[in-house]
C-alpha cells in the first residue's frame, strides 16, 4: 500500500482476508469504504498514515483480534457507528499530540509525541496495487 496513490479502498475489496496481521494503509487515502476488511479475522493492528475523510459502515467489522489502531492525522474522520462493530479487542487508538479531538469515531485516543511502535507494528504482508490506480 504504502506506494501507492490509492485513495478510495472500494467495499469488501479485503474482507475474509486471513492472511494479514497488520496492515498500513497509505497516505494518500481518503475512504474506507463499506466492508473493506471485515472479517478479516487475524487483523491486530491498523497504522493509517494521514488524514482520512470517511470510516464507512462495517469497513473492520467483526475483525476479532483487532486491538490497536495508530492513526497519523491530525483530523477526525467521519467514522460509522457499524465501522468497528465486533471488534471486540479494540480499545486503543493511538494518534499524535497535534490530533485535533478527543475521540476517533465511538473510541477515546491516547495522544502521545511519538508513534513508533505502539501497536507493535511489524510489516508481514503488502497488498499489490497498481501504482496509478486512485481506488481499488
Amino acid at each position: 500500500f504504502e506506494n501507492t496513490k490509492l485513495q478510495i479502498i472500494n467495499e469488501r475489496t479485503f474482507s475474509n482476508c486471513v492472511k494479514w496481521t497488520e496492515i498500513k494503509l497509505p497516505p494518500q487515502l481518503k475512504v474506507i469504504s463499506s466492508g473493506s476488511f471485515e472479517e478479516c479475522h487475524e487483523l491486530k493492528s491498523i497504522i493509517i498514515l494521514s488524514n482520512i475523510s470517511k470510516i464507512q459502515d462495517s469497513a473492520f467489522s467483526n475483525c476479532s483480534k483487532l486491538e490497536c489502531i495508530q492513526y497519523h492525522g491530525t483530523d477526525e474522520p467521519e467514522v460509522n457507528q457499524t465501522a468497528f462493530i465486533g471488534c471486540k479487542k479494540l480499545d486503543t487508538i493511538y494518534t499524535f499530540l497535534t490530533y485535533s479531538n478527543e475521540t476517533f469515531g465511538p473510541f477515546n485516543v491516547t495522544k502521545t509525541s511519538n508513534l513508533l511502535n505502539k501497536c507493535n507494528f511489524v510489516p508481514k504482508a503488502t497488498p499489490k496495487t497498481s501504482q496509478n490506480k486512485s481506488h481499488i
